[in-house]
């Protein structure tokens, strides 16, 4: 892939009951997680409470990884990931967001959960999938 060449990215959001810390954030918008396509395959960063998941996956080209998300009833979101954009300069807390919004770039948006980095996300042209129980 050429430096200059756009990244294909898709964020994922999901509901998470597994922690009470999570309880306040809007349903369905308790988590999120990223990946960025690769030359083959694509890379996963999921940055847990507890662990950060990087991980490759091989997936063949005809692989949609948006119906798989989608069938697993998570909203995804599809862009363009930008390239060593600056960040913002601000501490802020390491959450599943801040990671996300580092890993594509995005450290500038000012969204700090993940219903706000999904607001923000459209607002910048990025497509949104939702699974058929949330339409």
């Amino acid at each position: 892939m050429p430096v200059n060449d756009p990244i294909q990215a898709l964020v994922v959001f999901e509901d998470r009951r597994d922690s009470r810390w999570l309880s306040w954030l809007k349903p369905g918008f308790r988590h999120c997680y990223c990946l960025t396509r690769a030359e083959r395959g694509w890379i996963l960063v999921d940055p847990l409470l507890h662990d950060l998941r990087v991980a490759w996956l091989d997936l063949p080209d005809q692989f949609d990884l948006v119906e798989h998300y989608i069938k697993q009833e998570r909203t995804v979101v599809a862009g363009v990931a930008e390239k060593f954009a600056p960040g913002s300069g601000l501490l802020r807390p390491v959450t599943c967001v801040e990671i996300v919004k580092r890993t594509l770039g995005l450290g500038q948006l000012s969204a700090w959960t993940p219903y706000q980095l999904h607001r923000v996300l459209l607002t910048l042209g990025w497509k949104a999938y939702k699974p058929l129980t949330m339409v």
